[in-house]
Formats: C-alpha cells, sequence, structure tokens
C-alpha cells in the first residue's frame, strides 16, 4: 500500500466514524430570533453545524446550514428567486461554548434591513473529527 493510499484510507475511516451531538436547540424555533448570545452545552467538538429554517412559520420549508471549524464564525445565507430577496446571518465566534448569533439582514433589489422571522437557528450540532 502506497502512503497517500493509507492517509486515504486513515481519513476515510475516520469521517465514516463520525456522529453529531446536538449541542445547541432553539427553544422557541416559531418566533422571530433577534441577535443574541447562544451557549453551547460542550465544548466537545472540532467541527460545528448551525441548522436554520428559512422562516419562523416554515412557510417555505427550507432548511439552511453553515459549518464551521473551532474557533471561526460562519455567515449563512439564503435567496428567494421568485422574490429578488436575500437574507444573511452572521455568526462571531466569542469562546468554544459562546456564539453570537447576528440580526438577519433581508436585502433586495434597493434596500436591505432586519429581517428576525427569517433564517431562524433551530440546532447547533458539534462534530468530533480529529482533523483539525
Amino acid at each position: 500500500m502506497k502512503i497517500n493510499d493509507k492517509l486515504t484510507k486513515d481519513i476515510r475511516d475516520r469521517i465514516s466514524n463520525i456522529t453529531g451531538k446536538i449541542l445547541w436547540t432553539n427553544p422557541n424555533p416559531m418566533s422571530e430570533f433577534a441577535s443574541q448570545t447562544i451557549t453551547l452545552n460542550s465544548n466537545d467538538y472540532d467541527y460545528l453545524e448551525f441548522i436554520f429554517k428559512s422562516d419562523y412559520d416554515d412557510s417555505t420549508k427550507a432548511i439552511i446550514s453553515g459549518r464551521t471549524i473551532k474557533g471561526y464564525g460562519v455567515r449563512t445565507s439564503y435567496t428567494s428567486i421568485t422574490s429578488f430577496k436575500f437574507w444573511s446571518r452572521q455568526i462571531n465566534y466569542n469562546s468554544e461554548t459562546n456564539y453570537d448569533i447576528g440580526d438577519c439582514m433581508v436585502i433586495t433589489s434597493n434596500s436591505g434591513s432586519v429581517s428576525n422571522t427569517n433564517l431562524i437557528p433551530l440546532y447547533v450540532i458539534g462534530y468530533k473529527t480529529g482533523l483539525f
């Protein structure tokens, strides 16, 4: 077996055994979500996935996610072609268990504003991969 083959197999074996653990759950997923700090219930992860639904009343039935590695934030976004709007939320790293989730900003062809009834966070899932 070549060195590259062994490395590829080692990485493939690690990735195939990865399972996630929910580290935070939104207690009010049917409500608007203003800018706030959330606290994860563990720092035993090296990769995070933030799961959002597109709107608070679930009318569009769309799920969006943003992924990052420990120590970094992430920006997530959603675009509607039918209404020509773009929504975005910034998630900033504070510490291994604290993240600031910013207001949802909606941008149309001629303006931008806060729209906290969109990009509602549902869960934060932590993964222990051993890769980072």
